[in-house]
């Protein structure tokens, strides 16, 4: 079953439609608008629903995020149980393997949606530091990686160490995930 069809995806989005039929959407300063409707989608669907549609281990030492159900419902108030999951799958694969692999789905992020999120990301960066991931991260995949990742190398290594920023392979659109769930 592809992922832009499931139940789960359908119910966002009837979300999604259901908000901005209720709130206008903002051409301009979308930011706070953004957060409030993911935070409804979290409330109506269960951040335990949605996570583990999002942010999954998969081959058993590889760690899969899809950004198009990230965009959906991360806001501030679940940053903190999406850093855990990240976590939590992250420590299972050290566990198991003594390594392991981060594999993200980019499609259709944008240069403002890193600006949203730079408190959740940057906040897992250090979090990753703190406790030395990086000595077992083996490979980093971005898949269908806009333009401007790869232009702009600034913005990746903004983010994580140089040692990791040497693993990342960065694939444009058009490529096959390594997994559909």
């Amino acid at each position: 079953m592809s992922r832009t069809t499931s139940p789960t995806m359908t119910a966002i989005e009837e979300l999604q439609q259901q908000y901005y039929k209720i709130n206008n959407k903002n051409t301009f300063f979308k930011k706070k608008q953004k957060y409030e409707c993911a935070d409804l989608v979290t409330n109506q669907i269960g951040i335990d629903i949605i996570l583990p549609k999002c942010i999954y281990m998969f081959d058993t030492n590889k760690v899969y995020i899809d950004y198009l159900i990230f965009k959906t419902f991360a806001n501030p108030n679940n940053y903190h149980d999406i850093s855990v999951c990240l976590a939590n799958n992250i420590n299972d694969c050290i566990k198991k393997n003594k390594t392991f692999e981060i594999h993200i789905n980019l499609d259709t992020l944008t240069v403002s949606a890193v600006e949203r999120y730079r408190q959740i990301i940057t906040g897992f960066a250090e979090h990753g530091q703190m406790n030395g991931y990086e000595q077992y991260l083996s490979n980093m995949v971005l898949y269908n990686a806009p333009s401007f990742i790869s232009t702009t190398t600034s913005i990746i290594s903004s983010f994580i160490s140089p040692k990791v920023t040497e693993l990342v392979t960065i694939h444009k659109k058009n490529i096959e995930l390594p997994i559909e769930q």
